[in-house]
């Protein structure tokens, strides 16, 4: 079974960014700024000595952590990702991509390598909004567009033929820790 497509550094960074909150590093960014929060709260509550004054901050400091949670963290984070893709490493991923599967192994080929992977060194499968991603424990993520397949039913068979050979199971949520 051969696939081409072609992905896009762009439609992959949205979406690293619309799962960043489900990542491990996310998580642990979020504790850092909740501590951020409540040391400012405490400076700014011994400044205080109105108590109308301090409500309007607990306000402010509440207002201010939201924001730096919902956008802060996923212009951070796409940026980061935007800056990982563009190495050299993965500069083959944004060309055309032909994709083989055949009994022995999985064949990527771009116009910039070829590249062999055993079912063995794959360990994980997802099935994540508009993508598959295939992880290798070479550090090797690939990412399979919808847009890839025919139809659902290419897909599926698709799913099923790498799913047989490699004895794994789809899961269907963000690898948390992809990042």
């Amino acid at each position: 079974m051969e696939i081409s497509y072609i992905l896009s550094i762009e439609e992959l960074v949205n979406l690293f960014s619309k799962n960043i909150t489900k990542s491990r590093i996310y998580k642990q960014l979020i504790i850092l700024y909740n501590l951020i929060c409540i040391l400012s709260f405490f400076i700014f509550f011994l400044m205080c000595k109105n108590p109308n004054n301090l409500l309007i901050n607990i306000v402010a400091l509440l207002t201010i952590n939201l924001l730096m949670k919902i956008k802060f963290a996923s212009y951070i984070f796409g940026k980061i990702f935007q800056k990982k893709y563009n190495y050299k490493k993965y500069s083959s991923n944004f060309k055309l991509t032909k994709l083989d599967i055949n009994e022995n192994y999985l064949t990527l080929i771009t116009e910039l390598d070829e590249k062999h992977y055993t079912f063995e060194s794959i360990y994980d499968i997802y099935l994540v909004d508009i993508y598959i991603v295939i992880r290798t424990t070479v550090q090797m993520d690939i990412f399979i567009p919808n847009r890839a397949f025919k139809s659902d039913l290419n897909k599926q068979s698709f799913l099923n033929k790498i799913c047989k050979l490699t004895n794994l199971k789809v899961k269907e949520f963000f690898p948390i820790d992809i990042y």
